[in-house]
């Protein structure tokens, strides 16, 4: 099996990936999510 994981509702990360990785998705989501509700 595959590792998934998805962000905010809309954003998948697929595979095992090292912490770094997903630190700098969770940090783009954000910036993305201030980005449309401004």
């Amino acid at each position: 099996a595959v590792p998934a994981m998805v962000f905010a509702e809309k954003y998948l990360v697929s595979g095992a990936q090292p912490y770094p990785v997903l630190v700098e998705v969770t940090e783009r989501v954000r910036a993305l999510q201030a980005e449309e509700s401004a």
